[in-house]
């Protein structure tokens, strides 16, 4: 079904859009897209967010350019098969990455550190990343170890909403996966 209606989205726009402006545009790359296209799992950029949700965003958007479709055009199907909150808009209140050129940052996450490289190339002075990857983890060690809690309750429990990121992370920081270790280190009877 959503194959359909990027498909029936994709037809109307370019029989809309005169062949003399389509040649004369350069064909969109991933990155001219990724930062005007946000992710709707974490509310970052796509060109920041390491969600699955934003992988298959870019898959889609790999997609799109292999069909041949304008930027335009990709940020239109974007619309219709995830709604217009997916584009990236000027914030109306709050700071953006240039409001801290020059500044000293803090930015304590779990993942990859792309937005503490993000905020180091845009001219924050100083940037101390803490990735807080490692403590969610002994939590749950914790947690799976000493009680019966579900796996998806101590993922929600360790600060982690999509729990194929938390296994995904967990099986790199132990080897195991959370089922696997709770077996092999569980005090519960």
């Amino acid at each position: 079904m959503r194959a359909v209606r990027i498909l029936a989205a994709t037809l109307a726009l370019t029989v809309l859009m005169p062949a003399t402006a389509i040649a004369q545009q350069a064909p969109p790359s991933l990155p001219d897209i990724e930062d005007e296209v946000m992710c709707p799992t974490c509310g970052f950029s796509l060109a920041l967010s390491e969600s699955p949700q934003a992988n298959q965003i870019r898959d889609l958007i790999r997609q799109l350019i292999d069909e041949g479709l304008t930027k335009e055009q990709i940020k239109d199907a974007l619309v219709v098969e995830y709604g217009p909150e997916v584009l990236a808009s000027p914030e109306t209140s709050g700071f953006d990455l240039a409001a801290l050129k020059g500044q000293t940052v803090l930015d304590m996450g779990c993942g990859s550190g792309r937005f503490a490289i993000a905020l180091a190339t845009t001219g924050a002075k100083i940037v101390c990343g803490v990735d807080m990857g490692q403590r969610s983890i002994e939590n749950a060690k914790r947690k799976l170890e000493t009680t019966r809690d579900t796996i998806n309750d101590i993922t929600w429990n360790v600060g982690y909403e999509d729990i194929h990121s938390f296994r995904r992370l967990f099986r790199k920081y132990t080897g195991l996966s959370p089922k696997e270790y709770r077996h092999k280190f569980s005090h519960v009877p």
